[in-house]
């Protein structure tokens, strides 16, 4: 008599075995933004300054770019001095000193368009910038 019971879990909210995809995220939230400035959109997306942003990390696997612009910059763990060594430590930098790393991931969350800050809270972004700061001994932005 007993009868298996299906599974009513709603399928959406399991995203633990999903990779996110940076560009794909990016895409699919642009769509209600417009690279027009004539036009009347709610927010207007600066196409030439976001390129130029992502170009930055065009040289590194698409693992490492989910790691910096999903993880570190929208779920805020450039907050974490140990998620940074670990993407100092990974295959991609192994070329590079930790400090030439510093400095490209200072940059690049510099470089970061001002309507994609937009989307991340004011004080998470200034946290990890300084963060950054302080290990790229850019402290003269701090």
């Amino acid at each position: 008599m007993n009868k298996k019971i299906p599974s009513k879990k709603i399928r959406h909210s399991n995203t633990s075995s999903l990779s996110l995809d940076p560009y794909e995220m990016l895409k699919n939230k642009s769509k209600r933004l417009s690279w027009n400035g004539l036009s009347n959109p709610d927010i207007f997306l600066d196409k030439a300054a976001t390129i130029e942003w992502f170009s930055l990390l065009r040289d590194y696997s698409d693992e490492m770019v989910n790691l910096a612009i999903i993880e570190g910059i929208f779920d805020n763990k450039f907050h974490n001095i140990s998620f940074i060594l670990s993407l100092v430590q990974s295959e991609d930098f192994r070329e590079k000193s930790s400090m030439e790393v510093y400095n490209l991931l200072y940059n690049f969350i510099c470089s970061m368009p001002k309507t994609l800050r937009d989307w991340i809270d004011d004080e998470d972004f200034s946290m990890s910038q300084n963060v950054l700061a302080l290990l790229s001994k850019n402290r003269g932005s701090v």
